[in-house]
């Protein structure tokens, strides 16, 4: 913490690296300060365990928090008699999980919209260039692929947000179930957690089916030595018919090196341990799905939004799966 006088380095019309939040009557504001900062941003008083909840990030300045007057005259009464202090913001780290068939780079352009001071992480999972394809045999679990993510998050100082996609997304829900205490927030775009239609209603064990039909489809290719076929089969179906063809080369030939790692997607995704109790309902959750999606991953997101309350369903107007 800096007490005292406004230091040199805030001198500046940005302010990335604070935060402020509350002001008394007798602290002064932040332009009064030589800091071109709008005047409904406050000093943090140096007791940050009692600052209020229910503050919202400015959009014009992403680093510091907006707060209304009313909100202000709730606030601490008696702190107005201690020196304020700057408190340099610990952004919360955030982990993304990628889509089957992708990497850790499908993140880059939302990971570029946040602060340097985010610890993003988005790591390659198993089949990617990177990672390489499993080794040893017997069935593939969501579990073997969470083992490593769990590690990184581990070292992590505090808990982290987690986003994913699709097969991602499942991810995340088996890490946020197995250690809650990692894991701060969930954002997931339709989680493919097909374990859930296996044990639902007869509409949705028939989608479960088409899950099963699509994955010896894929393994059927591959073990007859047709992977561009599996690879087009995969991608046709998730992004539409025509999606493989309107692929560049070399996304097509990183689809090709990829697919063997499919039929344990899918296995994973299928075979998930009581997937009815995925949601433990204290790790805040917001489930996205397109408007033009899928009746699987639709279906999905729905049966996901019952076993917990206060999870979080958003429709993205004019998006499919991928």
């Amino acid at each position: 913490t800096i007490g005292g006088p406004l230091p040199d380095l805030l001198q500046a019309s940005d302010v990335p690296s604070f935060e402020v939040v509350y002001r008394t009557d007798r602290m002064p504001f932040l332009n009064q300060s030589g800091a071109n900062v709008p005047q409904n941003f406050r000093y943090i008083p140096e007791v940050r365990d009692k600052c209020p909840i229910g503050r919202r990030r400015s959009s014009r300045h992403p680093s510091l928090y907006q707060i209304g007057d009313d909100d202000m005259n709730q606030q601490i009464v008696h702190s107005r008699d201690i020196s304020p202090v700057w408190l340099e913001i610990q952004p919360t780290p955030v982990v993304g999980l990628h889509c089957s068939g992708a990497d850790g780079r499908q993140w880059s352009g939302l990971f570029d919209r946040f602060s340097d001071l985010t610890t993003s992480l988005a790591p390659d999972l198993i089949g990617t260039a990177s990672r390489g394809h499993r080794t040893g045999s017997g069935p593939f679990m969501l579990a073997d692929e969470a083992a490593p993510i769990i590690g990184m998050i581990e070292t992590l100082p505090v808990p982290a947000h987690i986003i994913g996609h699709s097969y991602g997304g499942a991810l995340a829900l088996h890490i946020a179930r197995a250690r809650p205490d990692l894991v701060q927030s969930l954002c997931l775009y339709e989680p493919t957690l097909f374990a859930l239609l296996r044990n639902g209603e007869a509409a949705d064990k028939l989608l479960y089916s088409e899950i099963q039909s699509l994955t010896q489809a894929i393994q059927n290719g591959i073990e007859e030595g047709c992977s561009n076929f599996s690879a087009q089969i995969f991608t046709d179906f998730w992004g539409g018919l025509g999606a493989w063809q309107a692929l560049s080369r070399d996304r097509r030939c990183a689809m090709v090196d990829w697919i063997a790692k499919a039929p344990c997607d899918f296995e994973a995704l299928m075979t998930e341990p009581e997937p009815e109790n995925i949601l433990c309902g204290t790790v805040p959750t917001t489930i996205i799905v397109g408007k033009h999606t899928h009746a699987h991953t639709l279906r999905i997101a729905e049966m996901l939004v019952r076993q917990a309350d206060g999870v979080k369903l958003k429709f993205l107007d004019g998006a499919g799966h991928l």
